[in-house]
């Protein structure tokens, strides 16, 4: 009979132990310092007019600057207020093009305000085709994975019944939002061919300036 030998597991010895935690300790500190120093140069070394640049051309609001100074109130920083409103403002002017509304609202991107004329009006028409245009995709992943269940042999004939019958619900559903869709697209194309698309400040502070309100 042939007799196995069975090797036992040495425990670590002490010293290793200890150096095992240093490493551990030192690459923890490490770290910490890194987020540390990335805080700081983001806060102390910042262009604030970039970072207001940035904004605007995003669209976000004015009020983001309160998500700056935070970041960097645990430095005692404070951020450059009025650089960076005066890069969102230029920012700003960028995003609120005629030809953005369109194309920020069928990226699916939301509006939060900020521009002047039509701009709200083109972007929801054009958010609204999005929108449309997912569930359609939705409804047709819906009814694809039921019809492949159906034609499977796994499914119980009352599951198939149940799921024949969804199908078709379904299917009503579907010619109800490629109808609502195409009379959508034809209110976007209408509206793209009624709206100039050469590049306008368009701003909140050009509006303002002229004396009338952003939307």
């Amino acid at each position: 009979v042939a007799v196995r030998r069975v090797r036992r597991e040495r425990p670590p010895r002490e010293g290793t132990v200890v150096l095992r935690t240093l490493v551990a300790a030192v690459l923890a500190l490490t770290v910490a310092a890194c987020a540390t120093t990335g805080v700081d140069e983001r806060c102390s070394n910042t262009d604030w007019y970039a970072v207001g640049l940035d904004d605007g051309r995003a669209g976000h609001p004015a009020d983001r600057i309160a998500h700056h100074r935070k970041a960097c109130a645990k430095l005692g920083i404070e951020p450059d207020e009025l650089r960076y409103l005066q890069g969102r403002r230029d920012g700003m002017g960028e995003y609120c093009r005629p030809d953005n509304a369109f194309r920020e609202g069928l990226a699916g991107r939301d509006y939060q305000g900020g521009c002047e004329g039509g701009f709200a009006r083109n972007h929801r028409a054009a958010h609204n085709v999005a929108t449309l245009r997912r569930e359609v995709e939705a409804n047709g992943s819906a009814i694809g994975w039921r019809e492949a269940e159906i034609r499977g042999n796994s499914a119980s004939e009352d599951r198939k019944a149940n799921l024949r019958a969804e199908v078709r619900d379904l299917e009503r559903k579907r010619e109800t939002l490629r109808s609502q869709l195409q009379r959508a697209e034809q209110e976007l194309q209408r509206l793209r061919l009624a709206t100039p698309l050469a590049a306008a400040p368009g701003s909140v502070v050009a509006a303002l300036a002229a004396g009338r309100h952003p939307e």
